[in-house]
């Protein structure tokens, strides 16, 4: 009897009281209620102020539907967090408190960089910092040398500036290089070694979590101090641009990947040139079964760049037939499609197999125009506790010129 009486009165309490907690499939009772109280645990480096700005969430929002779930998953989709969970309690006065506990990463990483191709040797270090301050800032700086030459860059991002919707990047570069240009057989084409200073900045604006629209403008100062393999004066190059930029990312943490849809595009003027150049992506990943999925990739671009201005092509996703790290285009088109499946899913992370097949032209100032096609494969590793988003090896045949392109993928997105 002693115990029925002690239900009774816990019953009474919570009756009284008038305050029950709902789990993060909330009853539909509470949607529409103004969120009034946000307590967040777990985090020792990260503000409170960033992960509300992350997860689009403040006091005195009505929650909704999709409040819960798309607030953990802007949390994870971040890079920031290894995982998050929220939950929701109703209060007496018909208002609701949410519960946003996350795991953190770690976000200062060093990583020793090495490579080779055979016939030039290159190392070095790059330093990434994720989480400036607790801030969701980016700070990324290295330094690399070699038989190719001695680099130095940096690259700050403020995804927030002063907490509003506004994007500041700046970034610049110097150094000395000795700069491979090979045909898609790998036949070289063209050597060139020289000095650069380049520096940009770029401002954005976003609406919403989905669309961000900016402007850039960038230096860039080369000179070419020895040239082999074509008819190209030493001398010294100067331009300057400014450019649109536009991005839609819809994309959604699926597993250890992505789903969703991605499109960027970028139009810019070159006042040396007296020209412009247009870029643009459009990616589309479709989840399938077992947190599997199917990935499609479009890619093009034209316009009046010098040689030294090119976009750097080989090694990126789609140009995987490219020799890598020797291919720079001017006009270029992709169409790629793959499949990647996670074989391996522990606390540690995943590691996730990729098959990919490829079609595609692209024309260069000194190389000519080529089409490349064919298949190929490799894998993944994604780090659930540390704040890069992937590194693998591929293998990749071009039928077209009949040669075998083996690459690396350092931090690209899942």
């Amino acid at each position: 009897m002693k115990r029925i009486h002690q239900l009774l009165l816990f019953v009474l309490m919570l009756l009284l009281t008038g305050v029950w907690a709902v789990p993060a499939e909330a009853s539909d009772e509470i949607y529409g209620l103004r969120i009034s109280e946000i307590e967040i645990s777990g985090n020792t480096r990260t503000r409170e102020r960033t992960i509300l700005r992350i997860g689009s969430v403040d006091p005195g929002q009505q929650l909704a539907p999709d409040t819960i779930t798309r607030l953990e998953d802007n949390l994870i989709k971040s890079g920031l967090f290894a995982r998050s969970s929220v939950s929701v309690e109703a209060l007496p006065d018909r208002t609701v408190r949410l519960s946003i506990e996350v795991e953190e990463k770690w976000t200062l990483l060093p990583i020793p960089v090495f490579f080779t191709d055979g016939d030039s040797i290159m190392g070095g270090v790059v330093v990434i910092e994720s989480n400036l301050a607790g801030t969701a800032k980016n700070l990324i700086s290295g330094v690399m040398g070699g038989t190719d030459g001695l680099s130095v860059f940096a690259v700050y991002v403020d995804p927030a500036v002063l907490q509003s919707s506004y994007k500041m990047t700046l970034s610049g570069g110097a150094g000395t290089q000795e700069k491979e240009i090979d045909t898609p057989d790998g036949e070289f084409a063209y050597l060139i070694q020289g000095e650069s200073l380049s520096a940009s900045f770029g401002l954005g604006y976003a609406f919403g979590e989905k669309l961000e629209i900016g402007v850039r403008f960038r230096f860039q100062d080369y000179i070419a101090d020895t040239i082999e393999g074509i008819s190209l004066p030493a001398d010294m190059y100067l331009e300057q641009q400014f450019g649109l930029q536009a991005r839609w990312d819809s994309t959604r943490p699926y597993g250890a990947l992505l789903r969703g849809i991605d499109v960027s595009i970028e139009s810019a003027f070159l006042f040396q040139s007296a020209g412009f150049v247009h870029r643009g992506t459009a990616a589309y990943f479709i989840p399938t079964v077992a947190d599997q999925r199917l990935r499609l990739l479009l890619q093009g671009g034209y316009g009046e760049k010098p040689f030294y201005l090119e976009d750097p092509v080989s090694g990126r996703d789609g140009f995987r037939t490219l020799p890598f790290g020797k291919a720079t285009a001017d006009d270029y088109i992709s169409i790629s499609g793959g499949y990647d499946v996670p074989v391996l899913e522990r606390s540690w992370g995943a590691l996730v197999l990729t098959g990919f097949y490829e079609l595609g032209w692209y024309s260069a100032s000194y190389v000519g125009s080529h089409l490349f096609q064919g298949p190929g494969g490799g894998f993944r590793v994604y780090l659930q506790k540390v704040a890069v988003p992937a590194l693998g090896l591929d293998l990749a045949y071009n039928l077209e010129s009949d040669t075998l392109v083996f690459s690396v993928a350092l931090g690209m997105r899942m």
